[in-house]
């Protein structure tokens, strides 16, 4: 009788850690997600930065007087 319960409850734990893991997983994938959303946002801001720059360094009529 010992037996059956024990293996019982090592059922029920596999089973709950088996849903916490997959739990897990998926709050890490959103997580990715959100990441790889953001490093898009970041990179699309650096590069309109760049051209901001090189416009500015185009159009500036200052000259560098140490050249």
């Amino acid at each position: 009788m010992k037996e059956k319960t024990l293996f019982i409850i090592m059922i029920v734990i596999i089973c709950v850690m088996g849903v916490y893991i997959m739990k897990q997983q998926v709050e890490l994938d959103e997580v990715k997600k959100t990441v790889a959303e953001k490093q898009a946002f970041i990179d699309k801001t650096e590069k309109e930065i760049d051209e901001a720059v090189a416009l500015v360094k185009k159009y500036t009529c200052i000259r560098n007087p140490f050249k």
